[in-house]
């Protein structure tokens, strides 16, 4: 099937990857990619991106529970869904459209698909990465339309990235790779902000729970489950 294993002791060149699933023709150089320090938690790599525009973070669990973490930022089209309107942001441009949301989302992958396929064996290869809310329904079915909007944030936001981090807990490896839209210079600018010293990471949310009290007593909480 044009894949083939790597052994021996790891070395990584632009010909010889970890994540290589090398195609009958022979690598297309115009991908980039570039080895990272592997860590167990997508955290630091998204503390690094903090910031930047519409930096998202997939993971898959934890090191034990799942193989990949994906990290991203800066995508180079954003599509924002309100009710029946949608804004395209390219750069500083932006656009509006009142057309189905999913079309425009597929026609913006489509304009910044690569010319060439991803010769790296991984599950990501740049796209579409966003939230899809429980309103969209009213583009889909005849529904009453919501009493009130509680939150005030856009049904969907979806970007469209060219650039993103991968973290394999299963080989213990991580790589930044871009696709050919992505310039050397501008690559090289991705991996001086990856490899800068370290910030000093706040706690995540959760990790630490000694500042956290409650706004009921027992009694309370017990009058209000009964």
């Amino acid at each position: 099937d044009g894949r083939r294993e790597l052994s021996g002791k790891p070395h990584f060149s632009r010909y010889t990857l970890p994540f290589l699933a090398a195609p009958p023709g022979g690598i297309p150089l115009d991908w980039k990619y570039h080895t990272l320090p592997y860590t167990s938690s997508a955290y630091p790599w998204l503390c690094r991106l903090r910031g930047r525009p519409h930096a998202f973070s997939l993971q898959g669990g934890s090191a034990h529970a799942a193989r990949y973490d994906i990290v991203g930022a800066d995508p180079v089209a954003v599509i924002v869904t309100t009710g029946t309107e949608t804004r395209i942001r390219r750069g500083t441009t932006e656009s509006l459209r009142r057309d189905n949301p999913f079309d425009i989302i597929e026609q913006e992958v489509d304009a910044h698909r690569p010319a060439s396929d991803s010769p790296f064996d991984l599950p990501f290869s740049g796209g579409a990465v966003g939230y899809f809310g429980y309103e969209l329904v009213h583009l889909l079915e005849r529904l009453p339309p919501p009493v009130t909007d509680a939150l005030a944030i856009p049904d969907l936001v979806v970007g469209i990235y060219n650039w993103f981090i991968t973290i394999d807990h299963l080989k213990q490896q991580a790589c930044l790779v871009a696709t050919p839209a992505v310039s050397g210079t501008e690559f090289e600018r991705i991996k001086v902000r990856l490899m800068a010293p370290e910030p000093v990471l706040p706690n995540p949310v959760g990790s630490d729970a000694s500042d956290i009290c409650s706004s009921f007593d027992r009694p309370a909480y017990e009058r209000a489950v009964e």
